[in-house]
């Protein structure tokens, strides 16, 4: 009897001298068994540390966990209400040795469960977005590519060998840099273009791409497609933006794309 009412008033001395922070922790709602009142400034620690988290509006309650202590461990259980006026349940470990309190769970409510799956999905989708684009821009490519090989097939067999080994070697070299320099597919080219303008300024607000009619394109070194592309967009403050976007396809099915700003 003189060991509980001992004990008892230790927990009455931890608690008078706890610091002025606990002010606003009902010291009602935390409750441990009479055999692990001497845990009691941990478990006060404990709410302390839970109200200051950010989901954590105010503490409702604590208590030991429904696991015992050992010699190495007290597990802690605090109960408070969110900002949606929802309780839910924090766990905080204190290591005897260490004198170390450490938050070790935080229980979901459905709504941040829901939130977290809304957020994954939206990732996900976002990446299977970006992975058909880059499928989508690769098959143009392997497109221009076999394009350009097919072109340069029928060139070639609209000569014989035999005019070859007659033709003297400048016209041979002449010949020859005209299959070369078969110009790429003009509407693949276009395309190419397109979907990398818009890739490249996805974040702008309001876009709007002059493309009707198609601007005309320029071959370039014998064998490249180049466009101006005019399109405008919005700041932040609503005001009207003018570019100029230069692009260049490459045989390969590659672009460039240079923006610059241009007048209305």
């Amino acid at each position: 009897m003189k060991k509980s009412r001992f004990a008892c008033l230790l927990c009455v001395m931890a608690i008078s001298v706890m610091p002025k922070v606990f002010a606003s922790i009902n010291t009602k709602g935390l409750w441990l068994p009479k055999s692990y009142q001497k845990y009691l400034p941990q478990l006060m620690l404990a709410a302390q540390q839970a109200e200051k988290t950010e989901r954590c509006m105010h503490v409702m309650n604590g208590g030991l966990h429904n696991q015992k202590p050992n010699e190495e461990q007290v597990v802690f259980r605090i109960t408070c209400r969110d900002e949606d006026k929802l309780s839910y349940n924090l766990r905080y470990t204190f290591f005897i040795a260490q004198e170390k309190m450490v938050l070790s769970h935080e229980q979901k409510s459905r709504q941040r469960i829901e939130k977290e799956k809304a957020a994954l999905k939206a990732e996900q989708e976002k990446e299977e977005r970006l992975r058909q684009e880059r499928e989508a821009k690769e098959k143009l490519t392997a497109e221009i590519f076999a394009l350009a090989e097919e072109e340069a097939r029928k060139a070639e067999s609209q000569r014989s060998e035999k005019d070859l080994m007659n033709a003297d070697i400048e016209d041979v070299l002449e010949r020859l840099d005209e299959l070369v320099g078969v110009p790429v597919d003009e509407a693949l080219a276009w395309q190419s273009c397109l979907d990398g303008l818009k890739a490249k300024v996805r974040g702008m607000k309001s876009l709007v791409i002059e493309d009707n009619p198609r601007p005309e394109s320029r071959v370039v070194d014998r064998v490249e497609r180049e466009f101006d592309i005019d399109f405008q967009a919005k700041n932040p403050q609503f005001r009207d933006l003018f570019y100029r976007a230069n692009c260049r396809v490459f045989q390969d099915g590659s672009t460039t794309i240079k923006i610059k700003a241009r007048k209305p």
